[in-house]
């Protein structure tokens, strides 16, 4: 298991894990051309627009973090017969999406290698994640104080059809809600859209909403740098620039320092008698 990513955050990261967080909303919409582009430059290389997105995603928590090998998660529908299409049920699964970041790579090396990762994550997508989770504890794999089990942040594509209602004599439209039960750090919802979406849906205990919505803006701006620019010359550190530098003190730099100390804490609690601690 690689290393959990460490964001920068405004606040230490609880110790605790209460399951469900506080959490909130903040939005972005990539231009027409931009989306086009990720469309396009998913199509030239007989992939997938979860893939470009990927992609970009994957280039920005390096950027954030500068992780160069990490896991994020994604949820799968898992009707992949056509019984289970037809069957009213709810067959959803999650998978773990291992990704490997270079600074040099350029963007089309990067998706070459995300579009790889990808496709072996989703050839093991009916694996059931909550066996993967007992075979870690069963290895005595641990889960870091305060943190979900394999990863923190996820990563979904909606690509249905935007909801419609029709009430004879009356209208109706769709209210979002801003509140949100947020389960892991970070959430990057994705709307294919003309103009393709992200909803991004943060811990409130851990990020200020400034923060997130830099995050939002920055994925938004590293679309647009790709819809002017050649993937083949095109390199992450570049589309890297877009982002403000990596806050590496203050606050964002207490979440790290924070848990390298919960983790001694705990080691010597455990190798202590009750009555030494």
């Amino acid at each position: 298991m690689p290393e959990p990513l460490e964001l920068p955050s405004d606040r230490p990261r609880p110790l605790e894990n209460s399951g469900t967080k506080s959490g909130r909303f903040v939005s972005a919409t990539l231009s027409r051309e931009a989306s086009l582009k990720l469309r396009s430059w998913a199509l030239a290389s007989n992939g997938s627009l979860f893939m470009s997105l990927a992609t970009l995603l994957a280039a920005e928590l390096y950027g954030i973090t500068g992780a160069e090998d990490f896991v994020i998660g994604s949820p799968v529908a898992g009707r992949s017969t056509p019984e289970a299409e037809r069957t009213i049920a709810l067959f959803l699964n999650m998978i773990p999406l291992r990704l490997h970041v270079e600074r040099e790579d350029t963007a089309a090396g990067l998706f070459a290698r995300t579009q790889s990762e990808v496709l072996d994550a989703f050839e093991l997508s009916e694996y059931p994640f909550d066996r993967l989770i007992e075979k870690l504890d069963r290895a005595d794999v641990r889960t870091a104080p305060g943190r979900e089990p394999v990863y923190d942040v996820m990563m979904i594509l909606q690509n249905n059809d935007p909801l419609e209602l029709s009430l004879a004599g009356m209208k109706a439209k769709l209210i979002e809600d801003i509140s949100a039960g947020a389960k892991l750090d970070l959430n990057f919802e994705f709307d294919d859209f003309e103009e393709i979406r992200l909803r991004l849906e943060y811990r409130e205990d851990m990020f200020d909403r400034e923060r997130a919505q830099g995050w939002a803006d920055a994925f938004a701006a590293m679309a647009e740098k790709l819809a002017q620019s050649d993937p083949d010359e095109l390199r992450v550190k570049d589309l890297c620039e877009v982002l403000e530098a990596r806050p590496q003190d203050a606050s964002a730099a207490g979440t790290p320092a924070a848990e390298a100390l919960a983790k001694r804490l705990l080691a010597q609690s455990e190798q202590a008698d009750d009555d030494e601690w």
